[in-house]
Parts: structure tokens; sequence; C-alpha cells
């Protein structure tokens, strides 16, 4: 499997809120951790949704992918309008495949630039 192609269709469902394709591509039982958090497969889902409802223009643009030995790396910037304001998230992912599957994503973003977001997260 192509992990720069993997990785396209993983932000490709997430920018458009599929989350079942989302769903297909992540393990159950993914590692899971956003900012030095960790968080479930299920939870990873639930934001995805919560994001999406707030922020229904929600784009990943700029995206820099590159394959490693068993997955990628993903730089974008999360963009969007949330609560009428609008944000620009830069954000990086590494991301581990197993069979096909998404087993392990860490993502570091710089939240100072997403505000408007997490404001209307209420977060």
């Amino acid at each position: 499997m192509d992990m720069v192609e993997f990785a396209r269709e993983l932000f490709e469902a997430a920018e458009a809120g599929d989350v079942d394709r989302l769903q297909a591509l992540i393990a159950p039982d993914a590692a899971i951790v956003q900012n030095g958090v960790a968080t479930t497969t299920a939870g990873l889902l639930a934001f995805n949704r919560a994001v999406h409802d707030v922020a229904p223009d929600l784009r990943y643009l700029n995206a820099v992918r590159s394959a490693t030995a068993d997955g990628f790396v993903e730089e974008h910037v999360v963009s969007g309008t949330a609560g009428g304001e609008s944000f620009r998230l830069p954000a990086c992912v590494v991301g581990t495949v197993e069979a096909g599957v998404l087993t392990s994503l860490r993502e570091y973003a710089d939240m100072s630039q997403g505000r408007p977001l997490l404001r209307a997260l209420r977060v």
C-alpha cells in the first residue's frame, strides 16, 4: 500500500467529515495522541464530528505528505470558520499503518492559532 495515498485518503475523509470512511481506515484500538493527550478511535471520530458541527467549512490546506517505513508524516494547515471567526491552525501528523489501517496517530498542532475553533468547541 502506498502510504502517501493512504494519508491523502485519510485526510480527505476527515476534511469531508466522512466518519464511516474514517472508521474503515482507523483500527478500533488505534493508539491516538493529540498534543500529548491520549484518546481512542471513538474519541477521535467524535472530535471530527464536533469540529464539523462548529466549522462546516473545515479544510486541510497546503498538505505535504511523506511516506515512512511504516506509515506517513503529513503537515497541513487546518482552516475554517468557527463562531464567525476564521482560523488557520498548523499541524503535523505522524501515522503508523498496519494491514491497511491506521494503528497509531500522533498529532501536533499549534493550538494558539485555533482559538476561534476552541471557543466554538468550548474547550
